[in-house]
């Protein structure tokens, strides 16, 4: 059975223990609120992200949506920024704008490690993953001035964050996935990621080291083995066990 394994790690986003569900009002609200969007693949609806007022610096859980890996909220207008996240350097990171009416599209969030246990989180614009934002969309369409999103789009990548994770816990194929992470992540593209000025020159450098989807892969006549990957990537085994 094909087996899904992203590195998604969604302890860097604000994560709480779980709440009482918060119930809105959109006919209510979208005078003076709009709708924050968020996707983060691998989820389901186990994590809660937090946006952070400019304002009163007031913390506002973003909760789970009804579909998979989707979460969203009505937030009063005004400039957020996401708890927790920092420029490289330690300074603020780029906020995103709400405003009555509106939808703000914060895109599809993915986590990259970059050596000594250190991962990157950055919002993705891809063919494969967008249009998830169109079910919230549809959904409170008749509350919204515009169906044209607001687009989160940082131009550079926040600052890595250290997480400790000696074992998976998930299995032969998560550790293999694993190793595999560490052995195509050498040093010299970690620093590559490391010292990625803007969000395009990373996700280009993180895309050649992305890990295999699945752990059933097609095999050529020199016993090579080939796995498929995110965003349309190629992973290749050979026999002598190293990958390309």
């Amino acid at each position: 059975m094909k087996k899904r394994f992203f590195l998604v790690f969604t302890a860097i986003l604000l994560s709480t223990c779980a709440s009482v569900p918060v119930v809105q009002s959109p006919a209510e609200l979208a005078a003076t609120h709009g709708y924050v969007f968020a996707h983060v693949p691998g989820t389901g609806s186990s994590s809660t992200k937090s946006a952070r007022s400019l304002r009163d610096n007031a913390e506002y859980p973003l909760p789970a949506r009804g579909e998979a890996d989707a979460y969203g909220r009505w937030l009063p207008a005004g400039e957020y920024t996401l708890s927790g996240w920092t420029a490289p350097g330690g300074g603020p990171y780029p906020s995103f704008t709400v405003k009555p009416g509106r939808l703000t599209d914060l895109g599809t969030f993915f986590t990259f490690p970059v050596g000594g246990y250190d991962t990157v989180i950055v919002t993705v614009r891809h063919p494969e993953v967008d249009g998830h934002v169109k079910t919230a969309i549809d959904e409170y369409r008749p509350y919204l001035v515009s169906a044209e999103t607001i687009e989160w789009m940082p131009q550079a990548p926040p600052s890595p964050v250290h997480y400790s994770a000696p074992s998976t816990g998930l299995g032969l194929v998560a550790d293999l996935i694993t190793e595999y992470g560490r052995e195509v992540n050498k040093p010299s593209v970690n620093k590559q990621l490391r010292d990625a000025k803007s969000i395009q020159e990373f996700f280009r450098l993180a895309k050649s080291a992305m890990p295999p989807l699945y752990d059933e892969p097609a095999v050529d006549g020199d016993s090579n083995l080939y796995y498929g990957a995110r965003f349309g990537q190629i992973r290749a085994r050979s026999r002598d066990g190293s990958w390309t």
